[in-house]
Parts: C-alpha cells; sequence; structure tokens
C-alpha cells in the first residue's frame, strides 16, 4: 500500500488530566512513611496525549475534551494550542476540577498511582458523533471509559469511513468485556490498542490468543504492548512483533497513549503496519526517559532517529 502525502486528520475525545509526581527513595510499604521530594505535574490524559503524539507525525489534530475549573486546566489548554491541537467543541465545566492523578516514583523507577475522582463528565457524544459523521476524519480515537458513549461515536465515525481507534486499559475489560455495548463498540473498530495486563484480564493466554478473539469481533488490526518486552501485533493474515531498544526508565505513564498516537497517524498516511509498529515502538521508548507523557513534544527527528535505528521488527510466521 503506497503511502499518501496528504495530511490526515485526527480526533480524539476524553478528557484531559494533571498528572503529579513524587519522588521516593523506595516505595511505602503497609503502614509505612518515606520522604518524597515533588518532582512537579505534567499534563496527561489519554486522548490528549493521543492527539499530541499524532500531531508530531504529521497529523491534524483536533481534541474533543472537557477541561476542569482547576488553574492547571488552563495551563493545559495553552500547551495543547501551542503544539499545535485544536480544541475546537471542548468544554470547561465550571463545577468540576480536572481529573487528577498522583504518581510516586521511586530510585528504580518503579511507581504507584492514585487517580483522584472528579465530577469532571466526559464529553456530551452527540456532538462529537455528529462532527465524526461529516467524513472529514481518517482517524477517531474515543477514550474507553464508557463503552456505550464509544459505541456511539464509533458507530458515526465508521459509517463515515474514518478508522475508529480503542486503547483497552485493563480497568476497562474488567468492566465490560461480553457486555453487549462493549461488542458494539468493537464491531466499530478497525486498530485496537490494548496492554499484556489488558490481556490477562479478558482471561486470555497470551496477545495472540487476546488479538484473535478481538479481530472476530470487527477489528482489522490489534497490538498488544508489553512495557519493555515484545510488542505483538496482527494486521490481516499478518502477524508482527517489535523489540524496544532498552533504555533508561524515568516515567511511564502514558507511553503506551504516545504509542498509539504515533502508529495511528502514520497508519492514516498509509504507511506500512510494520513501519507504523517500529516508529511506535520508538516513541513509546522516548516517552519513558522524562516525566510526563507529553515532555518529548515539540519532537526532534533526530532524537527520533537514533532510538528508531534501534528497534528490532520482523514478521512472525
Amino acid at each position: 500500500m503506497p503511502a499518501s502525502s496528504r495530511v490526515p486528520a485526527v480526533l480524539a475525545a476524553g478528557m484531559v488530566s494533571v498528572d503529579h509526581y513524587l519522588r521516593v527513595v523506595s516505595l511505602p510499604r503497609k503502614d509505612e512513611k518515606v520522604n518524597g521530594r515533588r518532582i512537579g505535574w505534567f499534563a496527561g490524559g489519554m486522548a490528549a496525549n493521543f492527539a499530541v503524539a499524532a500531531r508530531q507525525f504529521g497529523a491534524e489534530a483536533r481534541l474533543v475534551a472537557t477541561f476542569g475549573a482547576d488553574a492547571e486546566a488552563g495551563e493545559i489548554r495553552r500547551r495543547l494550542t501551542a503544539l499545535g491541537i485544536d480544541l475546537t467543541g471542548s468544554a470547561d465545566v465550571p463545577t468540576a476540577d480536572s481529573l487528577t492523578s498522583y504518581t510516586v516514583v521511586d530510585r528504580d523507577a518503579d511507581k504507584t498511582m492514585v487517580i483522584v475522582e472528579s465530577d469532571l463528565p466526559l464529553p456530551d457524544p452527540g456532538p462529537i458523533a455528529a462532527e465524526a459523521a461529516g467524513g472529514a476524519w481518517d482517524v477517531v480515537y474515543p477514550v474507553a471509559l464508557d463503552a456505550a458513549w464509544c459505541r456511539e461515536i464509533g458507530a458515526a465515525a465508521r459509517a463515515a469511513g474514518a478508522a475508529v481507534v480503542f486503547d483497552l486499559e485493563p480497568y476497562f475489560v474488567e468492566s465490560a468485556w461480553d457486555t453487549p455495548d462493549f461488542v458494539a463498540m468493537m464491531a466499530t473498530a478497525e486498530i485496537v490498542f490494548m496492554k499484556l495486563d489488558s490481556v490477562r484480564a479478558a482471561g486470555f493466554r497470551d496477545a495472540a490468543e487476546a488479538a484473535g478473539a478481538l479481530r472476530r469481533m470487527g477489528p482489522r488490526v490489534v497490538v498488544t504492548t508489553d512495557g519493555p518486552g515484545e510488542v505483538y501485533c496482527a494486521a490481516d493474515d499478518d502477524r508482527f512483533a517489535a523489540v524496544p531498544p532498552a533504555a533508561v526508565v524515568t516515567d511511564t505513564t502514558g507511553a503506551g497513549d504516545a504509542f498509539a498516537g504515533a502508529f495511528c497517524s502514520l497508519y492514516a498516511q498509509r504507511r506500512s503496519v510494520e513501519d507504523c509498529l517500529a516508529t511506535a515502538t520508538a516513541l513509546g521508548t522516548l516517552t519513558v526517559g522524562e516525566f510526563g507523557c507529553q515532555s518529548y513534544a515539540p519532537l526532534r527527528a533526530e532524537r527520533l532517529r537514533g532510538v528508531l535505528d534501534r528497534v528490532e521488527t520482523r514478521k512472525l510466521p
């Protein structure tokens, strides 16, 4: 499939988050107190991270998201705009604070994370579905938090010819798998990303078994990541693997979001699946070297190339 020179259009929908970090020597055990230092806060949120990565690889990216009433949300808006993200359709919610997480990281980059519950809602799916139905989008990524919400947006996008993309986190798989809305949501999908932990949460032995089950539901491409381990990809009748290069890990938060955004931006440009896989693996590796998923942006080509040259990909029998 020849690559396309046309600029792809990516629509992502979800929420932004404020990710706070603390550094400790070792993670506390039960009833143990430890001293730590504040590292700072960074912009996050799966849909936002996805949109930033897609933009870095040449896509025109729109993020439809809800923003909280806190000062950090305003700063995140400004940063996303500076990175070239179109926020048309996004909304401020004056009655809620941003979705917030607190991550405690030790000297070995092991971490524990607490996500603070928030009243911040997902954006109204109706206007997003209407926008997706217009046919202007090559890729539509609704954050996988609510299967019915995803189904509504995904159905409109798929009918308009877009590649619908979902990234399945373990907690979502545990609650939604095999429900009617999940099955309907998967029927709209072209690409699905998941962690190996999500594979296990769904009850499968390995990535290949999970990919087979998911592809029977509808998706053409299924990609499973395993942190620093091998990435598995099933696409039509082909199977691929990618091995990330060794890296000094600082923070793994959001690396999968960056991986997915890079993959889908190149996929929309009609690059080969193997090429998409290699480049996405390189960006994921680059991302874990800094705190904050979006800290690599703006992306410097020479930094990416230095990592990409060390990614090993192969076609599986």
